[in-house]
């Protein structure tokens, strides 16, 4: 009997710590004033933090990921309120006439995302979940961002030190796990961690010596590249020329994350290249630049955003990514400035190639600028360029599914300039 009866109070008391819960957002009347009200078709992403400590984990990455969403949409619009807010009353009115009071002063923890997209509004607490949410509920929004323009984006923005931003970024905390790590491996699809082979495609594994010739009979090596992969993905680089001799060793780590790149030159001079993981992606930090660049993640792990930030933390350059359903890239759109500058389609086989069969560049005016068509012969690889609707090299891979063989490229007269000829010297 008396289990029992503690049962029932425990069970009341889920009952009314539910009911608590449920009162954070509670429909109203109309008539109801809010600090800040906000209508449909209007949408909002706002960031609240109820005067708590920011320099904590959660408030590291509640301050840096809020930032980054900014970035994405532009800033606020009169369609998309995103940005922080110290408001304590929120009225949030749906398509359907209803209305939802928030009053953030009852919210369960310090730092919280609150969410609308025209529905009843929702409440998310951890911040490392907040750049998932919104990329997947706000895609149409996303894909339709135009970049303010750079006097505006910078109006006001203090200088910063470069020694300074790289230090705040470094020192936010945040371990990646097993399942994050998988998913980047998997899903990014970027130039630290390309897309698995698909069924038809070559896969990489052990060291390729690569000899490059400048002419068809060979006679005399012009460069030389040795590469070990593991999966597709580089681990060793050492390239040799008359001049250049440049290695470098990728450090990856028990996850199977890359942690740094160390590279030596031939003059002795060296150069390091750091990798920071983030819940939204990581940075890239190389020793000799005053620079450092982003890849930024949505809700599957792809690379939905490269950017490239200078020491002062502004934008030099960014290139929005778009993928299909298996992950691979249809839709490239890059920008300098904050201004449009190019875009590049990608058409694919099938379903079991991520090797493109069409890739069509357009300029900022959307004219076609050249185009790369793949096809098949005699068991070779065709890769034609064409520009103002002339062809204008060719590359003729023939390899076999190790990536093993020769790749001849012509110039626009159709006369060799290069055979490069691959094997493999240590599986």
């Amino acid at each position: 009997m008396r289990i029992m009866i503690l049962r029932t109070i425990f069970f009341f008391g889920l009952l009314i710590l539910s009911s608590c819960v449920s009162k954070i957002i509670i429909p109203v009347e109309n008539t109801t004033k809010a600090d800040i009200a906000i209508t449909a078709s209007s949408k909002a992403v706002l960031f609240v933090d109820n005067n708590s400590n920011i320099e904590s984990e959660q408030g590291q990455i509640h301050k840096y990921i809020g930032n980054e969403i900014y970035k994405i949409f532009g800033g606020a619009t009169d369609r998309m309120f995103v940005g922080n807010t110290n408001a304590k009353t929120l009225k949030f009115t749906t398509t359907d006439g209803k209305n939802w009071f928030i009053n953030t002063n009852k919210l369960k923890h310090p730092f919280a995302m609150i969410v609308f997209d025209n529905q009843k509004p929702f409440i998310e607490y951890n911040p490392k979940k907040y750049m998932q949410i919104v990329t997947s509920n706000f895609k149409n929004e996303i894909n339709n961002t135009t970049p303010l323009p750079k006097k505006v984006t910078q109006k006001s923005k203090p200088k910063e030190n470069f020694n300074s931003v790289i230090d705040s970024i470094l020192n936010i905390k945040f371990n990646p796990d097993k399942k994050y790590a998988e998913l980047i491996i998997q899903n990014s699809n970027n130039i630290y961690y390309p897309l698995p082979a698909f069924e038809e495609d070559v896969n990489q594994n052990g060291t390729y010596l690569t000899l490059s010739y400048l002419d068809q009979e060979k006679n005399k090596i012009n460069d030389q590249t040795e590469i070990t992969y593991k999966n597709n993905r580089r681990t060793k680089f050492k390239f040799q020329d008359q001049n250049n001799k440049i290695e470098s060793t990728y450090h990856i780590n028990n996850l199977g994350l890359l942690d740094s790149i160390n590279t030596f030159l031939k003059n002795s001079e060296k150069q390091f290249t750091i990798f920071k993981y983030l819940p939204d992606g990581f940075i890239v930090i190389s020793s000799g630049f005053n620079t450092y660049s982003k890849y930024l993640f949505n809700s599957k792990m792809q690379t939905i955003q490269e950017s490239l930030h200078n020491y002062n933390n502004e934008l030099i350059s960014k290139k929005n990514i778009y993928h299909d359903e298996l992950g691979r890239v249809i839709k490239e759109v890059n920008y300098k400035n904050n201004l449009l500058v190019a875009r590049t389609d990608y058409i694919y086989p099938s379903s079991n190639s991520n090797e493109f069969k069409t890739l069509k560049h357009f300029d900022d005016k959307n004219e076609l600028k050249y185009e790369m068509q793949r096809t098949y012969k005699n068991n070779s690889e065709i890769i034609s360029s064409f520009k103002n609707g002339k062809q204008s090299s060719e590359i003729i891979c023939s390899l076999n599914k190790l990536g093993e063989g020769e790749i001849i490229s012509k110039n626009k007269d159709g006369n060799i300039s290069l055979i490069e000829v691959i094997n493999l010297i240590e599986k």
